[in-house]
C-alpha cells in the first residue's frame, strides 16, 4: 500500500508540473499579447477582430485537415464519447487560436 501511494504521490506531482508548466506559459502569452494591442487606436482594433478570426479559422481547418474523423476536439465529447482521448492536434492548435481570438478583441467564453 505504500508503494501505491508513493507511486499516486510521484505521478500527481509530475502531472501538476506540466500542467502549472502550460498554463503559466499560456497566461504570460497571453497577458503579453493583449499587453501589445490593448494600447492602439479603435479604428485599429475594429481592424484585428475579422483578421483573427480569419486566422483562426485558417490555423484550424489547416490544423485539422488530416484529423481522423472519428476523434473530435471538445472536451465534452471527448470525456463522454471517446473515453477521455482527444486528437494530439487539439494540444497546440487550441491555446494558439485562443490566445488570437482574445488578442484581437474576440470574446472566449467557456
Amino acid at each position: 500500500m505504500l508503494a501505491t501511494l508513493i507511486r499516486w504521490i510521484f505521478l500527481s506531482v509530475i502531472t501538476g508540473v506540466i500542467v502549472g508548466t502550460g498554463t503559466s506559459l499560456f497566461i504570460h502569452v497571453l497577458e503579453f499579447s493583449t499587453g501589445k494591442t490593448a494600447h492602439i487606436p479603435l479604428w485599429m482594433q475594429m481592424l484585428f477582430l475579422p483578421i483573427g478570426g480569419m486566422v483562426n479559422g485558417l490555423i484550424i481547418y489547416y490544423g485539422y485537415r488530416n484529423a481522423s474523423k472519428e476523434k473530435k476536439d471538445s472536451v465534452i465529447a471527448a470525456v463522454h464519447e471517446q473515453h477521455g482521448i482527444m486528437p494530439y492536434k487539439t494540444l497546440p492548435l487550441k491555446p494558439i487560436a485562443a490566445i488570437i481570438t482574445l488578442s484581437s478583441g474576440g470574446s472566449a467564453g467557456k
